[in-house]
């Protein structure tokens, strides 16, 4: 498919154009219809939150020495990935700390 060019308007590239809507986007019509028939939906979307934060997140903001908060490494922290995998065996899950 051919793009048209506008002045001034940059083109969308290739990858852009032939990239896909997020998936999760599709199972939103179906949580928001849970919720009208009374469900408690947990939304796990990056950057939304459901729960409130414990007030010992905020003091640690608050008392944060650095002036740059870095990302971890893509494959967590250890001890976070442990927990996780502990947490998801109490729910019955068979889960490695290695597959988080």
């Amino acid at each position: 498919m051919a793009r048209k060019k506008k002045a001034g308007v940059l083109p969308v590239s290739k990858r852009v154009s032939a990239s896909v809507e997020s998936p999760l986007r599709k199972y939103l019509p179906f949580a928001e219809q849970a919720e009208r028939e009374g469900v408690r939906v947990y939304y796990v979307n990056i950057g939304q939150p459901d729960l409130p934060a414990p007030a010992s997140f905020f003091r640690g903001v608050r008392n944060f020495p650095e002036r740059v908060v870095r990302y971890t490494k893509a494959q967590g922290y250890p001890e976070t990935r442990k927990a996780w995998a502990s947490f998801s065996a109490g729910m019955g899950f068979r889960c490695q700390k290695k597959k988080f």
